[in-house]
């Protein structure tokens, strides 16, 4: 419903993504599925595993997704969303003891009704598919853990390996997660042995190692660019308190986590031991981790909704002594406020609702970019798109520029500028006409290329040097530009006045 309602630009990182589950699916039309599949394990697709594109592209494209621009590769995305709720019921059903029907359908809720997760299952990010596989792996780890199978072991390296072949970050919960399930017993007693534990890592290592042994000096480079990442752009103690005010704001709002506590405190000696473990240790090695985005946070999160999810099906058997129950009325009520919270941060900006909902006091002016701002109502109106296009290709120019690409605000999105998405629409849309995306004037110092055929505006067209030009000149000493078409877009965050302008001869 989200999506549908949405038609803001897509995030900068998300188009990033966009364009590599992009290439994908135009193989999978021209080649096939099994050969665009296998593609991505040879292709460099830049400083991520190509998985996640593998799976997102060829799924788009058998399910007949036909135009990038719509909501298509968003819907086809969703299914990551389907697969960590499934990854994390089960995760529940596996430590949820006496209560694990219970305990499975309450972790599904707590991950669904999390502000965080589902926001960013309305957009196309790696971090989805690699929350689905942790879920997964965590749940085949326990399982063999308690069972013992060395092919429960394998499947559990199997599922750590694709978790690993999405993103590298999957070791910062994969290698906790381990830590906890192999440190604490199982209630059947039985000797500790080695040989499944080492099956899983072999497996895992045989199947990710070739990727990541291939790209030892490119991940050797990006962590240390990582590690260098705005290195002064806040204190030592914002920086440690970074994470845990994202879990305590937007993973769950305060008000949820009010009541979790309430409900949890009575019956804390019963909360799972392993993921007790893994998400603490999880949460220590992000807090040490130099880039700062609540997203990170994602592949942890069905570990602790596994882990709190149990704890409530226990209050429901807690009485006396043992702690108060939760009762019938109790699991009605904290599912309606974990419902209502959910859908007032999705669909409404009221001050009323953000009190009550996710919020992110501490978390914006940790460095000089944008903060990334999932948890919002969707945008609209959207960009006039159609209009703007069909009038440019009307035209039958060969190029189009811009004295200075307006772009949005951070209040509106964090994403590029006008001129970046008109490059990729127009480009989707087959047309061959150059686009100076990342070289307007001000970019380019000038018109090194000659002055574009159609110049697009934010308001009328102003000679003269502009400012921030360090001696370009005048863009209109080289050519004369004329009025022809207006395209007025009104948004609460972002106003634009864009006019397109022809060159006269």
């Amino acid at each position: 419903m989200w999506i549908a309602l949405d038609a803001g630009l897509p995030d900068g990182d998300e188009l990033g993504v966009l364009g590599a589950v992009e290439l994908v699916w135009s193989r999978t039309l021209a080649e096939g599925p099994l050969r665009a599949f296998l593609s991505v394990f040879v292709d460099d697709f830049g400083e991520y595993p190509g998985l996640h594109y593998a799976f997102t592209g060829v799924g788009a494209a058998i399910s007949g997704v036909t135009a990038l621009d719509g909501d298509g590769p968003l819907r086809v995305g969703l299914l990551w969303g389907a697969l960590a709720l499934a990854g994390t019921a089960w995760l529940g059903w596996e430590v949820g003891g006496s209560r694990r029907g219970h305990a499975a359908v309450w972790s599904a809720a707590l991950l669904a009704a999390s502000p965080l997760w589902s926001a960013t299952q309305r957009h196309l990010l790696i971090e989805n598919a690699l929350c689905a596989w942790v879920a997964l792996c965590a749940a085949a780890l326990v399982r063999a853990q308690r069972r013992s199978g060395l092919h429960l072991w394998a499947l559990s390296g199997v599922l750590g390996s694709v978790a690993l072949l999405t993103k590298q970050t999957a070791v910062l919960v994969l290698v906790p997660l381990v830590v906890g399930v192999l440190t604490t017993r199982t209630n059947r007693p039985r000797p500790f042995s080695v040989v499944g534990p080492l099956v899983a890592c072999g497996v895992a290592l045989s199947v990710a190692g070739p990727w990541y042994l291939g790209r030892i000096a490119e991940e050797g480079s990006y962590l240390l660019s990582s590690a260098g990442a705005n290195p002064g752009a806040a204190g030592l103690l914002r920086q440690v308190a970074y994470y845990p005010l994202v879990l305590l704001q937007q993973v769950w709002p305060p008000v949820i986590w009010v009541a979790l506590f309430a409900v949890l405190w009575p019956v804390r000696h019963r909360l799972p031991r392993p993921l007790v473990v893994a998400g603490a240790l999880s949460l220590v090695v992000l807090v040490g981790i130099p880039k700062k985005y609540p997203r990170l946070l994602l592949s942890l999160l069905p570990i602790l909704a596994a882990g709190v999810g149990v704890g409530v099906a226990s209050a429901g058997l807690s009485k006396g002594r043992e702690g108060a129950s939760l009762g019938r009325g109790g699991a009605v009520a904290l599912g309606a406020l974990l419902g209502g919270t959910l859908l007032g941060t999705s669909f409404s900006t009221q001050s009323v609702v953000r009190m009550i909902g996710a919020t992110d006091a501490g978390l914006r002016s940790l460095d000089e970019r944008c903060i990334q701002r999932w948890i919002e109502a969707p945008v609209q109106p959207g960009l006039p798109w159609n209009d703007l296009i069909g009038a440019i290709e009307a035209q039958g120019v060969r190029r189009v520029g811009a004295i200075d690409w307006p772009s949005p605000p951070c209040e509106y999105q964090t994403s590029h500028d006008l001129g970046e998405h008109l490059w990729v629409r127009l480009r989707r849309a087959g047309s061959k006409m150059t686009i100076d995306a990342g070289a307007s004037f001000l970019q380019a110092d000038g018109w090194p290329a000659g002055a574009p055929d159609l110049l697009i505006t934010d308001g009328p067209l102003v000679c003269g040097e502009p400012a921030g030009a360090a001696g370009a000149g005048d863009p209109c000493d080289a050519a004369r530009f004329e009025p022809i078409a207006t395209f007025p877009y009104r948004h609460e965050s972002w106003d634009l006045d864009l006019r397109l302008h022809r060159r006269v001869e």
